[in-house]
């Protein structure tokens, strides 16, 4: 039998100390790109493969100890001041991540860019000088945004798709199947002409892909029973709009991304909801409603679980901190965390036969 590589084979053939192998097989930044570089090479060369029973027994070990303090995770915000940040705006995200966090022995600390007037230069000086290794990039205010930091001094992750630039590592709602989900549901309880109202500010934000897969779930209904997207804010004049659409097409369903207003704006019109058309949020973006603890009069439609959303970022994090990771990947992870369907009062079955109600 072939004899298992160590690291002190490769540190006697390298002419350096196995602790030295050890630091460079792991990226870790105290040893010269150069040095990691030539001896990762020569691990390679020489067959060098990590015990994967090792390293179960001492993950298990570290799972039976209470978690020591490793260091601070950074949440980076950048909402300008005065309006909501990503941590007001997703309360879900940031109390998952910080219970996520803590059970690893980190600590999640924010830092609000714009409501400090810190510049990404002052921001990346400030991480460094405190020995922080991990941003976690909360999402951002606007689509198709970008920021610019020491990238290559930190392990780094965004939440969702509005950071565009640099490609970063991310977790995010799988907005497509959630869509897939939803459509589903509705088929089943019988209803046959939805419609999909929806900001375009929301749609820039999540890439059109609500859009595109409630597009193509249109592609199993008749001709006649199909309906085009609606993109409209939900001010005054967009609420109108809203309606008058709606009287001109007759859905028996409506989707939305903001659906309490939608349902506030039915009901306004003398809509009884589910009586005379149904409703239902295509996510719920400040909650996370756990099994048993969703109120039953509650509005209809996907929770994105940001609660695993967070947790999965966080453990992401971490594990590209250990690995010694840092900047901008070369190949970036998109995970995709599947949400799941929460019945609802403004929804209820079907008679097929049954026309939509008419709006007056």
């Amino acid at each position: 039998m072939t004899p298992r590589i160590t690291l002190k084979m490769i540190a006697n053939r390298a002419g350096v100390h196995f602790s030295t192998v050890s630091l460079a097989l792991n990226n870790h930044p105290s040893i010269p790109a150069a040095t990691r570089e030539r001896l990762q090479v020569l691990a390679r060369e020489m067959g060098y493969r990590p015990d994967p029973v090792l390293a179960s027994l001492v993950a298990y070990r570290m799972q039976q100890q209470k978690p020591s303090m490793h260091g601070v995770l950074a949440w980076v915000d950048m909402w300008p001041e005065g309006l909501v940040g990503g941590r007001r705006l997703y309360p879900a995200l940031w109390a998952g991540a910080t219970e996520r966090a803590e059970s690893l022995g980190w600590k999640l600390e924010e830092f609000r860019t714009a409501h400090s007037g810190l510049s990404p230069e002052r921001l990346s000086k400030m991480l460094r000088s405190r020995g922080i290794d991990g941003l976690l990039v909360a999402p951002m205010p606007g689509e198709g945004a970008a920021l610019a930091l020491d990238w290559p001094a930190f392990s780094v992750i965004t939440v969702g798709i509005t950071l565009t630039s640099p490609r970063l590592h991310r977790v995010m709602p799988h907005h497509v199947h959630n869509m897939q989900i939803l459509m589903r549901e509705l088929h089943s309880l019988g209803y046959r002409r939805p419609a999909f109202v929806l900001d375009r500010t929301i749609n820039e934000r999540t890439q059109h892909y609500w859009q595109a897969a409630f597009l193509d779930a249109q592609r199993t209904l008749p001709r006649t029973h199909r309906l085009e997207p609606l993109m409209q804010s939900f001010d005054a004049a967009g609420k109108a709009s809203v309606l008058a659409w709606c009287r001109r097409h007759r859905p028996d369903v409506i989707v939305s991304s903001r659906a309490d207003e939608t349902l506030c704006l039915l009901e306004s019109a003398g809509l009884h909801v589910p009586g005379d058309i149904g409703v239902a949020s295509v996510a719920f973006l400040t909650e996370s409603w756990k099994p048993g603890q969703r109120p039953p009069s509650a509005t209809a439609g996907i929770d994105e679980r940001f609660d695993t959303i967070s947790a999965t970022t966080v453990d992401t994090l971490v594990g590209l901190i250990h690995r010694h990771e840092r900047g901008v990947p070369a190949e970036a992870m998109h995970i995709l965390i599947e949400g799941r369907w929460c019945p609802g009062r403004t929804l209820r079955a079907q008679n097929p036969s049954a026309s939509p109600a008419r709006l007056s």
